[in-house]
């Protein structure tokens, strides 16, 4: 490390860390990093359901549901590339959970 904070005030997918704050370490020997010098972005995800009940006798029912994942919608970040040979390095270029899903469902309860 060349002396320098890894952390940015405002951080994007484009430049997660101080890149220039990590050099190459001499030829043989170990570099200075410390472990847990990077930390990645966190994971805000929302689930959501509902139902209804349709009774069509007294035990006999059928039940419609509606479920989104992801409700929000909201990107949740993989971690930056902290290969320093890379030309990706210190970027993110994938996310750790699909985009909203929705679906539906029918079931006779019997």
């Amino acid at each position: 490390m060349a002396g320098q904070d890894t952390a940015l005030d405002n951080p994007t997918v484009e430049r997660w860390f101080n890149t220039a704050a990590f050099s190459r370490a001499a030829a043989g020997a170990f570099g200075s990093a410390g472990r847990g010098e990077v930390i990645g972005p966190g994971i805000f995800n929302w689930d959501f359901s509902t139902s209804k009940d349709f009774h069509v006798t007294d035990t006999n029912y059928i039940q419609f549901r509606f479920e989104a994942f992801n409700f929000l919608n909201h990107p949740n970040w993989g971690d930056p590339n902290t290969t320093f040979s890379n030309v990706a390095f210190g970027t993110i270029n994938s996310t750790r959970t699909e985009m909203r899903r929705l679906q539906c469902g029918l079931k006779f309860i019997f």
